[in-house]
């Protein structure tokens, strides 16, 4: 399984640091995108939004996919009713999107593929 701060840890690599800078050491989801984020706002309400749709404790617990992008999809449905989104913020969340596909996707399949078969025989 991936952990919360692996998640934006491989986003970042994927979309650069200069959208998604991140400060490790923070110990909470909002401080932990730094405030030189193309979209700071909305990159700290990802974060948020994805701890707590995955019902994260701590910043090293695991993340699913789908949560995740029910996460991503409520802040987009949000942020486009309220007027404070721009394509290019759209763009952004779009790319997020993408990148927990590709992250958290791989993962997901191999839970989903391989039952676990017990190890007792009756």
């Amino acid at each position: 399984m991936i952990t919360f701060i692996a998640l934006f840890e491989q986003m970042q690599t994927t979309l650069g640091e200069v959208c998604l800078p991140l400060e490790p050491e923070v110990g909470r989801p909002a401080g932990f995108i730094m405030t030189e984020a193309l979209y700071p706002e909305l990159a700290r309400e990802v974060a948020m939004a994805v701890y707590q749709s995955n019902s994260c404790r701590t910043m090293h617990d695991p993340v699913r996919l789908y949560p995740t992008l029910d996460a991503l999809g409520h802040l987009k449905r949000s942020w486009s009713e309220s007027g404070k989104i721009d394509v290019d913020a759209m763009d952004f969340l779009e790319r997020l999107g993408v990148a927990a596909m590709e992250i958290l996707g791989d993962t997901e399949k191999s839970t989903t593929d391989h039952p676990k078969v017990s190890s007792v025989v009756t």
